[in-house]
């Protein structure tokens, strides 16, 4: 079922709050861990730069695409209480972005050939992409949480034709082409942890929409992977 939601209505200053916001983060995340006494040596390497850019540039317009109620709990009667709560979620989300590049100044179980970086670098920007167009595909159907909305339809156009879940896709692929872009060993294995917990929780969100929607979820399930196309 098709949804085009409206974008978001941010204030100039909302927007300016949020970018400032999470463009420290991800420094502190990104140059912190590498050592601040050496931000030109993180620069001077071609494939960590476009990273940078790359991501800068996503925290730039990815607030106007996000939904703004992204985090509701939508019905009381339909949300799931997860073994794996949300902000440990999001700690296992930030795992390879800080081993990364501390290994790759370090040189501790790093990958050998630079070709791994730019591969990384598609890699990113791809997972970036694919976590911020299916939340805005979503609309009002999105949260953060495993739960439903009021009024929640079943999502299965735009990215959901591919994947069940494209954003935990787009995140996963976000994580390893960060990981490749610092020839991080460590990040890899973070990045798989990640995964494992995304994996969890998807068969949480599939068993809620199959109670929910019954045969019309059975029939979207048959045709779609959940996570990897013509694999799984």
């Amino acid at each position: 079922m098709e949804s085009r939601p409206p974008r978001p209505r941010l204030s100039p200053l909302t927007y300016v709050l949020l970018v400032a916001t999470f463009m420290a983060i991800h420094l502190a995340l990104r140059l912190g861990p590498w050592g601040f006494d050496d931000v030109r040596g993180y620069l001077a390497n071609p494939a960590r730069l476009v990273s940078l850019l790359f991501e800068l540039a996503v925290t730039l317009i990815a607030p106007f695409f996000m939904p703004r109620r992204g985090l509701s709990k939508g019905r009381a009667d339909r949300l799931i209480r997860e073994r794996l709560p949300l902000a440990g979620l999001a700690l296992l989300m930030f795992l390879p972005f800080v081993v990364a590049p501390w290994c790759d100044r370090r040189h501790v179980l790093t990958l050998s050939g630079e070709a791994w970086r730019y591969a990384g670098v598609a890699l990113e920007a791809f997972g970036c992409w694919l976590s911020v167009w299916p939340p805005y595909h979503m609309g009002r159907n999105f949260s953060g949480y495993v739960t439903l909305q009021e009024g929640h339809q079943l999502v299965t156009d735009g990215p959901f034709a591919w994947v069940r879940h494209p954003r935990y896709l787009g995140i996963i692929s976000q994580s390893l082409g960060y990981s490749l872009v610092h020839l991080a060993g460590l990040g890899m294995l973070a990045t798989a942890l990640l995964a494992a917990a995304l994996v969890v929780r998807l068969q949480l969100e599939d068993r809620l929409l199959h109670a929910e929607f019954g045969r019309q979820w059975e029939d979207y399930a048959r045709r779609t992977p959940r996570l990897l196309p013509g694999i799984w």
